[in-house]
């Protein structure tokens, strides 16, 4: 109907009253709204494609990272830490993605902080498949929702991992 409001603006305009009774400051120059392509805490959005990832312009920049990081002949633990935490903003779009850094964690690890050491060849072809799959490291608001929900735990100790099934309004939810 002419003039109805959608539920998304009413829990902003809502938002945006409490953040103003409480005299929370904002930044009006950040802010948007109805806007169809826009990027919020380093994730782009594109309401067309549906696209819910980092900019392809960084995926570029960290793919280059990577490589001048695999032509290296020694690498430190700090300087690993620092490419594969990275990884990990444009992999939480796409988490099954994380499964490439197995070996490269638990090297990573191992290593003395005040020693470089050369990759080894897991560790290298890890860091390959994480530069090749850049492109893919993405979400899409346009997907089905699943009524599975699940959850892990891949700590180096141990892991665990549970999964079950709810009803389609609290998986939407």
């Amino acid at each position: 109907k002419k003039g109805e409001k959608f539920r998304d603006e009413t829990i902003i305009a809502n938002s945006r009253a409490q953040y103003a009774k409480h005299g929370i400051p904002t930044s009006a120059s950040q802010a948007f709204e109805k806007s169809e392509n826009f990027v919020a805490w380093g994730t782009e959005v594109n309401s067309a494609s549906g696209r819910v990832g980092a900019p392809l312009k960084k995926l570029c920049q960290l793919g280059r990272v990577i490589l001048e990081v695999l032509k290296l002949p020694r690498v430190s633990k700090k300087m690993l830490q620092q490419v594969t935490g990275l990884l990990i903003h444009p992999f939480m779009h796409r988490r099954s993605l994380m499964c490439l850094l197995q070996e490269t964690f638990t090297w990573v690890e191992t290593l003395d902080d005040k020693i470089s050491k050369p990759l080894p060849p897991a560790v290298r072809e890890e860091l390959i498949w994480c530069t090749l799959v850049l492109p893919v490291a993405e979400a899409n608001i346009r997907w089905e929702i699943s009524n599975r929900i699940g959850c892990s735990d891949a700590s180096l100790s141990g892991g665990g991992r549970a999964a079950a099934w709810t009803t389609t309004p609290l998986a939407q939810t």
